[in-house]
């Protein structure tokens, strides 16, 4: 995410990649089923079995668990408004820091 055009930075951005997951800016997080055993969320393309997960970032104000799909669905909703979706990640973000 780092600084977008719209001058608005989401927590100091999104912390860097990584190999080791703990520490990584972009992450699978580990699924647990839950009491029903629900499978993991993913989506297998049919015409090239290519599997996608949902991915979350991390940040450098240590806010973590942002969902990297439910990002791409907010700027789809309000593709003329990008610094409100800023704004509104930003303060999402921040939210999950202080917890």
């Amino acid at each position: 995410m780092g600084t977008p055009r719209s001058g608005v930075n989401v927590c100091a951005g999104v912390k860097p990649e990584t190999s080791d997951p703990a520490s990584s800016g972009i992450y699978l997080p580990e699924w647990v089923g839950g009491p029903g055993g629900f499978a993991e969320p993913n989506y297998a393309d049919p015409q090239t079995g290519k599997k996608y997960f949902f991915l979350h970032y991390r940040f450098r104000n240590r806010a973590e668990g942002m969902n990297v799909g439910l990002i791409i669905d907010k700027f789809s909703r309000y593709p003329m408004s990008p610094a409100y979706v800023m704004t509104a990640l930003a303060a999402e973000a921040q939210s999950m820091a202080q917890r």
